[in-house]
């Protein structure tokens, strides 16, 4: 379902509907809701350009912070609006009748193919929501504030990944068994995990691991089942958030054989909101996705 799409309440009051997709958002070091503030701050004030394809780039458009503060004194949602648009090459216009080049006298700070979309972060969540299905594709917003926040922070200091599709997770862990299998984790920004799960992730955050590549096969004649091996299990779990896994997998009554890469399933949220509550919507969102009590 394509964002921006409206229907009138009974009230005449608009609803947004659409789906959100979420990117996890992890500093490396100093993690607490105001580092997370001051790395958006940042974003704001050196405003990088990141190149997308050819002459488009993408940069912010613009920032602010939700109203309505935490009990910390905190704004709950860092929000605005990231652009892409073409650098104008000013000599390389063409003149069709001519058959000629032609300079054009521009100002220097006007572009074309001008386009925006909205996001919306929680600083207590770690996460960025946006809507599905726009001008602006995912891969666009994900290339952004991850080379972004490189180009503030240095490369390694800020990890950025799609949260995964949970039925896409499930599929994995639930499988009959497993033929082969590959993750890329980070560590998790301190995210709840199951015993053995946290195990790895501590190992990672202590040794100062950035990523981590797990690739597991089974012994000849045999198999392996996630049910009973607590390192799929728990790789796959940390990936649904902080990576993406890479397996052959065996489901079903018939045994069909399906391979899932994870990182092409990432999680979409449905969501209903008049507009005028929309960003409180999407932050309760974000914490009762990310941040259960």
């Amino acid at each position: 379902m394509e964002e921006g799409k409206y229907n009138n309440s009974r009230k005449g009051e608009e609803i947004k509907r659409g789906q959100l997709m979420f990117l996890n958002i992890k500093l490396t070091h100093n993690q607490s809701p105001e580092n997370y503030i001051q790395l958006f701050d940042q974003l704001l004030a050196q405003d990088p350009l990141v190149l997308s394809r050819g002459e488009l780039v993408i940069s912010l458009n613009s920032m602010h912070k939700d109203n309505i503060l935490s009990n910390d004194g905190l704004p709950r949602l860092v929000y605005g609006k990231i652009a892409t648009y073409n650098i104008i090459d000013r000599d390389a216009f063409y003149d069709r009748e001519k058959k000629e080049l032609v300079s054009l006298d521009l100002e220097s700070n006007i572009v074309s193919n001008f386009k925006d979309i909205d996001f919306y972060f929680s600083p207590f969540a770690h996460r960025l929501a946006f809507f599905a299905n726009q001008t602006i594709t995912d891969n666009q917003v994900f290339k952004y504030f991850k080379e972004a926040f490189e180009k503030i922070l240095g490369e390694g200091q800020v990890n950025v990944t799609f949260e995964t599709s949970r039925d896409t997770i499930e599929r994995i862990v639930k499988a009959n068994y497993i033929e082969s299998f590959y993750a890329s984790i980070s560590y998790s920004n301190r995210d709840e995990h199951s015993v053995f799960s946290a195990l790895i992730d501590e190992k990672s955050r202590k040794d100062n691991i950035e990523n981590l590549e797990i690739t597991a096969n089974p012994a000849k004649g045999e198999t392996m089942t996630p049910q009973d091996d607590g390192m799929i299990d728990a790789t796959t779990q940390i990936a649904k958030s902080n990576g993406y896994v890479i397996a052959t997998i065996r489901e079903g009554k018939n045994n069909k054989r399906v391979k899932i890469n994870t990182s092409k399933h990432p999680m979409k949220e449905p969501i209903a909101s008049k507009t005028k509550e929309l960003r409180s919507q999407i932050y309760t969102t974000l914490i009762s996705l990310f941040r259960p009590s």
